[in-house]
């Protein structure tokens, strides 16, 4: 994802002044609050994808059961030493 000042599309690149055309011949708006993607189906999508793809690259939540698994493990690890 590339950074863009709020008023330009990151992915597009238009603006305020300059705005889009989407498919019903109205102008684009803004989708983000930070006023830096445009509700343009390309951008859209471009958006939702980095979006899938940085809740996918981080780390998931261990489980209790896990927790307590890792506990246990280093008790046993202790009391054998």
């Amino acid at each position: 994802m590339s950074y863009a000042p709020p008023g330009v599309c990151r992915y597009c690149g238009c603006s305020e002044e300059n705005p889009c055309k989407l498919g019903d011949g109205d102008d684009c708006c803004w989708a983000t609050q930070e006023r830096n993607v445009c509700n343009a189906p390309g951008c859209m999508r471009a958006y939702l994808a980095a979006a899938r793809a940085a809740k996918a690259a981080r780390p998931r939540k261990k489980t209790t059961a896990e927790i307590h698994a890792l506990i246990c493990g280093k008790r046993r690890k202790k009391k054998a030493a």
